[in-house]
């Protein structure tokens, strides 16, 4: 537990500077907010493993050997002394562990299925990683390490310029890699499921990158209103 508060603490000054930092930033492009919550959650992930590794340094005290006198031995015997209870800090690990295990099972889950999904649909545009499903009722991207777009079967009515924003936008989320940073925000959420603040940054940080893969589509000389109104 003496490695846990430290912990908790400097996650939480990280998150809430993000949180200011992103609200000064509120004017500027969403690609930079979302680097900011990115980086709040890479290191908060990064805190427990820096508590961990990190090398414990207690400074040397001097003694006066002298002044102390001479050394006692105390031997304390209870006979017939009972199995210890679990201590508050074992349960408290143990209530941890069930919340991240079955946050991380639900994230699993969660990919696997996606995954499943995009091996269930069809090809689609025939030399790219576009394919097309009746179980999907938006377009979305599948895989974090082969991601590949998925588009609903309404797509094969698209008009030509619906098509072409739609394909933009979703090859914008793949340029950018934001599965594997979702993913590290979901690990992040699993890590410390009972932080409020975590979930917050996972949530902030999912909306900036839909933002910044709508500028990244405007930036290529799309029409606002066109873009809006598809």
């Amino acid at each position: 537990m003496n490695e846990v508060l430290p912990v908790l603490v400097k996650s939480t000054l990280v998150l809430a500077v993000a949180g200011l930092l992103a609200a000064v930033l509120e004017r500027a492009a969403a690609a930079v907010r979302h680097l900011v919550w990115l980086c709040a959650i890479l290191i908060v992930l990064f805190l427990p493993a820096a508590a961990v590794f990190a090398p414990d340094w207690t400074p040397v005290k001097e003694v006066n050997v002298a002044a102390a006198g001479a050394p006692r031995i105390v031997v304390d015997v209870v006979a017939g002394a009972a199995s210890p209870s679990p201590s508050l800090g074992n349960v408290i690990t143990g209530i941890w562990l069930m919340g991240a295990c079955l946050l991380a099972f639900r994230f699993l889950a969660s990919h696997r299925k996606a995954r499943m999904l995009a091996a269930r649909s069809q090809a689609f545009l025939e030399g790219r990683r576009v394919r097309i499903s009746g179980e999907v009722a938006v377009p979305l991207v599948c895989g974090v390490f082969r991601p590949v777009i998925v588009l609903p079967e309404a797509a094969r009515e698209w008009p030509a310029s619906r098509l072409r924003v739609v394909l933009a936008h979703e090859a914008m989320h793949i340029e950018r890699r934001d599965l594997l940073w979702q993913a590290l925000a979901q690990c992040a959420c699993a890590l410390y499921w009972f932080h409020p603040l975590v979930w917050r940054a996972a949530s902030r940080l999912r909306i900036e990158c839909e933002q910044a893969c709508d500028d990244g589509v405007l930036a290529q000389g799309e029409r606002a209103s066109d873009y809006a109104g598809h």
